[in-house]
């Protein structure tokens, strides 16, 4: 849970290189900005992380749990397929906003995968509390991307905007998942 810890904690800098911008510099954050660099760089460890906690149950990956999991990661590439794609080319006043637009999506897709392959394959077990929490948190994270980024590609997004406060329900569902996983282990 190391590499886990990792990835959260780029994602906690990103956050605080938001809040610098809306904060002390009083400006709406930028996008693509400093904080996106952070937000990036904690994916590759959050998959190591649960690639690597998962990898130790693989005799109990079968086509039930790649299926239930492989359907909530494709939900989250359709309509990111559907919605930002098409809006992202459009709208897009750079080619990294559009790929921005884009990705973030597409790689809450693969957490989601994985997160809802933990949770399917401890269900009923003693650690399955923390795997549903991080599989809803995760989920909520892919929800609240897809709704944000289509948003900001219509110019509908502003500081303070009430989408923001489901990502802290995101970090609250982590947060509970650790908790949740220290009382069981």
């Amino acid at each position: 849970m190391f590499a886990f810890s990792i990835g959260l904690f780029f994602w906690f800098i990103g956050e605080i290189v938001w809040a610098i911008y809306v904060i002390v510099y009083g400006i709406e954050v930028p996008f693509p900005s400093a904080a996106d660099l952070f937000y990036l760089l904690g994916y590759p460890p959050l998959y190591f992380g649960l690639i690597s906690y998962l990898k130790v149950f693989k005799d109990a990956f079968n086509r039930i749990v790649i299926s239930i999991s492989s359907i909530a990661g494709l939900i989250v590439i359709i309509v990111t397929s559907i919605l930002i794609v098409p809006e992202a080319l459009i709208s897009s006043s750079n080619l990294i906003e559009g790929i921005l637009s884009t990705i973030y999506p597409v790689f809450d897709s693969l957490l989601i995968i994985l997160a809802v392959m933990g949770a399917v394959i401890f269900f009923g077990g003693r650690i399955w509390m923390s795997w549903l929490l991080i599989a809803i948190g995760f989920i909520l994270l892919g929800i609240v991307e897809i709704s944000y980024y289509y948003q900001e590609l219509l110019g509908l997004i502003w500081e303070g905007h009430p989408l923001e406060l489901i990502w802290l329900w995101v970090y609250l569902h982590l947060a509970l998942a650790f908790y949740s996983h220290a009382k069981q282990v």
